[in-house]
């Protein structure tokens, strides 16, 4: 009898270190799961501010091209008029910036 009781504390000690374990890889599994996803987040929310400084932009150019629809603008004035308030270029232009 002392013998099984022994057997059976040993086998409890075990079952229990096991699942100790068990429980710290699962946590550790969370938690590495868990700063990815913080990184994941971070990235995103410097992309949506970024689109969203962009949907400014973009707003701000209609309503420059609503207030000089009108106005008797050639082509070329309007393209300079552009360039100069909101550094438009065209795709196939390459753009230099002074240094600051």
């Amino acid at each position: 009898m002392a013998k099984t009781n022994i057997r059976r504390r040993r086998a409890n000690k075990r079952a229990i270190i096991l699942a100790v374990a068990v429980l710290v890889i699962i946590a550790g599994i969370f938690l590495i799961q868990a700063i990815r996803i913080g990184r994941q987040n971070r990235i995103l929310e410097k992309q949506k501010e970024a689109l969203e400084e962009s949907l400014i932009s973009e707003e701000e150019i209609r309503a420059f091209l609503e207030e000089n629809k009108d106005k008797d603008l050639s082509r070329e004035e309007l393209i300079e008029l552009a360039r100069e308030r909101f550094g438009l270029v065209f795709p196939d232009e390459i753009l230099f910036l002074p240094e600051e």
